[in-house]
């Protein structure tokens, strides 16, 4: 569910590895909102989840990895479930990954 007047909403995203037996979670419970015009930056220790979030809201996660539950929710568009080419420009437009690390894109 999307708060009220917020563009892009991430409710319990978890990200990680589908396996047969079990999932493995990397990064579990992200939960935040971001109202139009509203500059949000996320920060936190190395590992925490900072950078595959984002990649996750741009459908840019690497190959091995995967949004195992949860909802992005971009202007009524649940993007964990479904990817529009258009939203994709639209994100990359007002989304910006600033990454310490860059040997995982």
């Amino acid at each position: 569910m999307t708060a009220a007047g917020a563009i892009l909403s991430i409710r319990d995203l978890q990200v990680g590895i589908r396996r047969k037996r079990e999932d493995q979670a990397i990064v579990r419970g992200v939960s935040l909102d971001v109202a139009p015009s509203e500059k949000v930056g996320i920060v936190g220790e190395s590992g925490s989840g900072k950078s595959l979030t984002m990649l996750s809201v741009l459908q840019l996660l690497p190959s091995q990895l995967q949004i195992l539950d949860g909802s992005i929710d971009f202007s009524g568009e649940d993007l964990a479930r479904a990817m529009v080419e258009v939203q994709v420009h639209q994100l990359q437009d007002i989304l910006d990954l600033i990454a310490a690390d860059l040997t995982f894109l």
